[in-house]
C-alpha cells in the first residue's frame, strides 16, 4: 500500500509513488476511515482514534474488507 496525499486525505493507492519515509517520520496524527455505499454516498462504520502513521496502516489492514477504507489526516 502506498499513501498518497490528496488535500487532507491520505487515500490508499498502489499505483501512486509518494516519499513513504517522509510521511512516516512526521508528527501527524491518522485516523482510519471504513464504511460502506449507500445509494452512492458513504455510509462510514468505523473511525479510529488518531494514530502514529505507521499504527494507521496496520489499523487499515483490519478493515480493508469493508468496500472503502481510507487513511486521512486528523
Amino acid at each position: 500500500m502506498v499513501l498518497v496525499p490528496s488535500g487532507l486525505k491520505f487515500c490508499s493507492n498502489d499505483d501512486a509513488a509518494c516519499d513513504y519515509e517522509e510521511l512516516v517520520n512526521d508528527t501527524r496524527l491518522f485516523v482510519v476511515v471504513a464504511g460502506k455505499y449507500d445509494d452512492h454516498d458513504e455510509n462510514i462504520k468505523f473511525i479510529s482514534n488518531p494514530l502514529p502513521l505507521r499504527a494507521a496502516i496496520e489499523k487499515n489492514k483490519e478493515y480493508k474488507s469493508y468496500p472503502f477504507c481510507r487513511i486521512e489526516d486528523a
